[in-house]
This record gives structure tokens, sequence and C-alpha cells, in this order.
């Protein structure tokens, strides 16, 4: 019974309803205020801890990612501003970047439920990304480089601020 378990989980974790009526209706106020419209989905990477496999160089090799610096797996989540997940990838060995990834997933016909006019959010990481999905939806990210100046506390709490703010639902 624990596959077909999975199966369902599998089935009710990646939505393929999502149209821009849908985004549209739960847009969070906090995003319409920072003038943040017409956002289709948020993207963001995650990595697990795992075992190092011993018996096979490649791939423990494989699992070492750049971001824990240890053997993990690496997935990636899109979600809507509100909160609601609607795709995700399968679990892959962490060195593969977010960027390959993001690009595999886009690539294999998934995806196509984020509405053109849409943009995703995302963070550095994702940056030049846009070409990937199949509308070809921007991809936007912060853009704020930090340097060592006597501004750097300020700016650090505005993004603080702006972050927190779009963060309310």
């Amino acid at each position: 019974w624990i596959p077909e378990w999975g199966e369902l989980g599998q089935q009710f974790s990646v939505l393929p309803f999502i149209t821009a009526e849908l985004i549209d209706e739960l847009e969070p106020e906090s995003y319409i205020k920072l003038g943040l419209r017409r956002i289709g989905g948020i993207i963001d990477g995650k990595d697990f801890y795992t075992e190092t496999v011993r018996k096979n160089h490649v791939v423990g090799v494989a699992q070492q990612g750049a971001k824990l610096k240890k053997s993990s797996f690496r997935i990636l989540t899109w979600s809507l501003p509100c909160g609601l997940n609607f795709e995700h990838t399968a679990a892959f060995l962490a060195r593969v970047s977010e960027k390959k990834l993001n690009k595999l997933w886009c690539s294999h016909g998934r995806l196509k439920n984020v509405p053109p006019g849409y943009s995703v959010m995302g963070d550095k990481g994702f940056e030049g990304t846009t070409g990937y999905y199949p509308n070809n939806n921007i991809v936007l990210h912060e853009s704020i480089r930090w340097t060592r100046t006597n501004h750097q506390d300020c700016l650090r709490q505005m993004r603080f601020d702006k972050n927190a703010a779009a963060c309310e639902l």
C-alpha cells in the first residue's frame, strides 16, 4: 500500500489546474500594495541531507552539492504568492545546479500552467532562466548589489522591511 500512497501524494502535489483567474483570485493584498502584480509563481530550491554512497565514487561525487557542502538531494518547488505549491521536481543528486534543474523540468513540458504575461519570482540563482519557461515567463529576482559601505545596514533594513511586507497574508 506504500506505493499507492506515494502515487496518490504525487497526484495531489502537482496541480495542473492553475489558471490566470485562480492566480488573480488568490493574490495576497500585501503583494498588491507592493506593486507585485501578475506573479504566476515563486521558485525555490531546497537541499536535503542524505547518507554518502561509499560503494560508487561517481554517485558519491554527484551527491555533493554547493549549497550544503555535504551529500544531499535537491528539489525545486513552484508556489503561488499565497503559499499554494503547484509543482515540484523529483529529488536529484545535489551536484546539478538549480538553473540546470529548472531548464530540465521546463524542457519536458512542465510549467505550461504559468499563464503568458505572468512573472515568476526567484532568488539570484535563477537569473537568466526566462527562456526556459514554455510561455516565456519573465523571472524576477532581487537586484540590490551589496557593497561594503556605510549604507549597508540601511539597505539591509530596507530589504528586510520589503520582504516582511510581502510575506504578510
